[in-house]
């Protein structure tokens, strides 16, 4: 334990200096929120898209079943 502690320390030693500490653009945030807004509704139109044909197949097969039944 004491030596991942050690390595932890030896690691974040070696990276001092190399981090990224500039503030983003300005409207960053505001363009990341509409980008993860838009692939959200587009998850949503897929699956809205999937649902009415697996239904229709679903009662086309279930209309054949009973149709049939003697």
């Amino acid at each position: 334990m004491e030596n991942e502690k050690d390595n932890l320390k030896q690691l974040f030693n070696q990276l001092e200096g190399s981090w990224d500490t500039e503030a983003p653009a300005r409207g960053h945030e505001q363009r990341f929120m509409e980008r993860l807004e838009d692939k959200t509704r587009k998850k949503k139109t897929i699956w809205a898209k999937l649902t009415i044909p697996v239904a229709a197949a679903i009662a086309l097969l279930l209309g054949i079943y009973i149709g049939y039944q003697p």
